[in-house]
């Protein structure tokens, strides 16, 4: 519920919408260097 709450309020920033997903990433890109 929460993470639709910010969704809608970012809807101009798609980059928020995946936000959890787009860190995950960036931690493993850090892990992997």
């Amino acid at each position: 519920m929460r993470k639709q709450k910010f969704v809608r309020k970012h809807e101009n920033r798609p980059y928020a919408r995946d936000d959890g997903a787009a860190l995950r990433d960036f931690q493993e890109s850090l892990d992997n260097a």
